[in-house]
C-alpha cells in the first residue's frame, strides 16, 4: 500500500511539482494552517459559556440586541446604573473619535425597536440620540435602513450624535446616510481580537469597574460568547483562504496525495522497522 502511495505521489510530482515547488507549496499553506489551528484552539477555550451551550438562543436575530440594550440600560437589572452606558460612550470617543458629550446623555433612556431601530439611546432633556444597528448575526441591510432611522429621529426632534454599525468581526461596513452626509456611521466589531472591538474596548474594562459580582459574571459570559463566535468566523475565513489557494485541480491533487502520504506514515514506519 505504501509503495502504491509513493508511486501515485511521484506521478503527481513529476507532472506538476519539483522539490522547490513542493517547498513553496508547503510555505503557501503554512501560515493559513497555523492561524486556523490557533483560532480553532482559542474557539474551544471560549466554548464553555452559558450562552453557547444552547446554539438556539445566541443565533436568534434579537438575541444580541436584547443583551446589549440591557447592559446599556441605566435601569437594567445589572444594578450598575449609568456605568455601562458611560463606558460605551467613552469607548466610542476614545477609539472612533465620536465626539459625544457625556453631558448630553445624563438622562439616558435605552429602547428597543422604536422606529424599528435595533437599539436607540435617547436623552429626552437634551434631545440627543445614538442609533445602534446590530448585524452580529449577519442580517442583511434593508434599503435606506440607516437613513430611515436617522430621519425618524430628526422627525421626532432628536439630534443624532452618532450611528453605530455593529458586526461580528468587521465583515461589512455601514451604508451612507443619504439624507445627511455629515453623519458618518461608525463601524465597530463585536470581536476581531483588536483593542477596537467591543470585547476589548468596552466589555473588559467595564467588568473591571463593575461592583456587582453577578454583573461581572454575566458580562464575562457574554464576552466569552463573542470571542467564541468571532473565532468561529475567523476559522471560516481561513477555510475560504485555503479554498482560494486550492481552487484548481492540480493543487487539489497535490493535497490529496499529501493526505494519502500522511495516512500511510504508520505503515512506512512499520516497513522501515522490519527492514532495519
Amino acid at each position: 500500500m505504501f509503495l502504491k502511495t509513493l508511486s501515485y505521489f511521484d506521478n503527481v510530482k513529476s507532472r506538476s511539482m519539483d522539490t522547490d515547488q513542493m517547498k513553496q507549496f508547503f510555505f503557501d499553506y503554512d501560515e493559513i494552517i497555523k492561524k486556523y489551528e490557533s483560532s480553532n484552539a482559542k474557539k474551544e477555550n471560549y466554548s464553555f459559556n452559558i450562552f453557547s451551550i444552547s446554539k438556539h438562543g445566541s443565533q436568534l436575530e434579537n438575541f444580541h440586541s436584547d443583551v446589549i440594550s440591557e447592559i446599556l440600560n441605566p435601569d437594567g437589572k445589572h444594578g450598575e446604573k449609568s456605568l455601562p452606558a458611560s463606558e460605551f460612550l467613552n469607548y466610542l470617543n476614545q477609539f472612533f473619535r465620536a465626539n459625544i458629550d457625556l453631558k448630553d446623555f445624563e438622562n439616558l433612556c435605552v429602547y428597543r425597536e422604536i422606529g424599528k431601530i435595533d437599539i436607540i439611546l435617547l436623552d429626552k432633556i437634551s434631545n440627543k440620540a445614538i442609533i445602534i444597528e446590530n448585524k452580529i448575526n449577519g442580517a442583511p441591510d434593508m434599503d435606506d435602513q440607516l437613513t430611515r432611522y436617522h430621519d425618524w429621529c430628526v422627525n421626532n426632534d432628536y439630534e443624532v450624535k452618532s450611528i453605530v454599525y455593529l458586526t461580528l468581526s468587521g465583515e461589512k461596513t455601514a451604508p451612507q446616510i443619504t439624507s445627511n452626509n455629515q453623519i458618518k456611521p461608525i463601524n465597530i466589531c463585536a470581536f476581531s481580537n483588536t483593542q477596537y472591538d467591543i470585547v476589548n474596548g468596552w466589555i473588559k474594562p467595564l467588568i473591571e469597574k463593575c461592583s456587582s459580582n453577578y454583573t461581572k459574571s454575566f458580562l464575562n459570559q457574554y464576552k466569552l460568547l463573542l470571542k467564541y463566535l468571532g473565532h468561529d468566523k475567523m476559522k471560516n475565513e481561513y477555510y475560504s483562504k485555503f479554498y482560494d489557494l486550492a481552487d484548481d485541480m492540480s493543487t487539489l491533487k497535490k493535497i490529496d496525495a499529501l493526505k494519502i502520504l500522511s495516512d500511510d506514515i504508520p505503515a512506512f514506519r512499520m516497513d522501515k522497522f522490519v527492514l532495519e
